[in-house]
């Protein structure tokens, strides 16, 4: 800044005598010009001793009102470049004012993004719920006003939930040898306020939107999270526990649920298009009005009651051998991830 400010007071320097020398020639020229287009001897030494001394008074009005005449023609074109010249410089002055403001601009919203980003991760480490859930809250925000940060946010969000509910559980969820959290009436947002905060968060979007290749959730102890009406697109919930969960309406298309526990949860007018559905137990699961166009699964997949593997394929989903790989088994972004 300090550099750019001494080379912009030496280029006014250097205008302000460019300037001077200018105005100096011009006004030599606007004077000895005429004088030499139209001289006062001119017709005076054709013949001078033909001439009366009223003819050569006459002759020399003449020659000064046509200097006259040329040096207002003169000072006229100067005018008009002297106006050319200064708006030229006016527009060029508001194009450097425009770039320099719209710079400045620039320079301040990275900034803020900046520390909205460092002051989320700060809160995400903090030991207080409200303060954490603030963070996120704060990266969700970064996300919708700056493309830049999505993906980090995405990655930062994804990564705060794997290490907040890890599975097997830890306190102060109850374990897997004790009364199963989906049976208890109590949701994830009783036992880990930030962590379904998180969840909603990332829901909002799809992971396109979050310019992610796709979001992973896997191994997880997610029961009784609600995912209702959210955006998980391909994420992976591979072996994730989603026991007791509200999941109705969410859009779930070509994630992958390999493995995962989806006892008594409510999927119901869920969109599973394109899932990965093998070995997945939804024993009491609520499936009324589910999508299942291009779903796979395999006999290890656990239906609730009313409903088997034959409804499934009605409703668009295929039934792969046991020992199919996921390369094979399904479409395009169908994985065991």
């Amino acid at each position: 800044m300090a550099a750019n400010s001494k080379a912009s007071a030496q280029l006014r320097i250097l205008l302000g005598v460019g300037l001077i020398i200018a105005i100096l020639i011009l006004t030599a020229v606007i004077v000895s010009l005429p004088a030499m287009v139209y001289p006062v001897t001119g017709e005076l030494s054709v013949n001078p001793a033909r001439l009366t001394d009223k003819e050569k008074i006459d002759v020399l009005n003449g020659t000064l009102q046509l200097q006259s005449s040329f040096r207002a023609v003169l000072i006229q074109i100067v005018a008009g470049l002297a106006v050319v010249s200064a708006a030229a410089l006016a527009w060029r002055q508001y194009l450097h004012t425009r770039r320099e403001a719209v710079r400045q601009r620039q320079e301040k919203r990275q900034d803020f993004h900046l520390n909205l980003f460092g002051e989320a991760l700060e809160s995400l480490g903090a030991d207080a719920p409200g303060l954490r859930i603030g963070g996120i809250y704060a990266l969700s925000r970064l996300a919708e006003i700056s493309s830049s940060y999505r993906s980090a946010c995405a990655d930062v969000l994804s990564t705060f939930i794997r290490t907040k509910s890890p599975w097997p559980p830890s306190s102060p969820r109850p374990g897997e040898s004790e009364i199963m959290l989906a049976e208890t009436g109590r949701s994830l947002r009783d036992y880990d306020p930030d962590v379904q905060t998180a969840l909603t968060v990332l829901g909002k979007h799809t992971y396109i939107w979050h310019q992610v290749d796709y979001i992973r959730l896997r191994h997880l102890d997610l029961r009784r999270a609600n995912l209702s009406d959210g955006h998980y697109e391909g994420v992976s919930f591979a072996e994730t526990h989603l026991d007791g969960g509200w999941l109705k309406r969410a859009d779930f298309n070509g994630a992958a649920f390999r493995g995962a526990s989806l006892v008594n949860a409510n999927l119901a007018d869920a969109k599973l298009d394109n899932c990965n559905l093998r070995d997945v137990d939804l024993t009491g699961a609520t499936l009324d009005g589910v999508s299942m166009r291009g779903a796979v699964f395999d006999a290890g997949t656990r239906w609730p009651h009313g409903f088997s593997a034959r409804t499934a394929i009605s409703n668009g989903a295929v039934e792969v051998p046991l020992s199919a790989s996921a390369g094979s088994a399904g479409p395009i972004g169908v994985t065991d991830e």
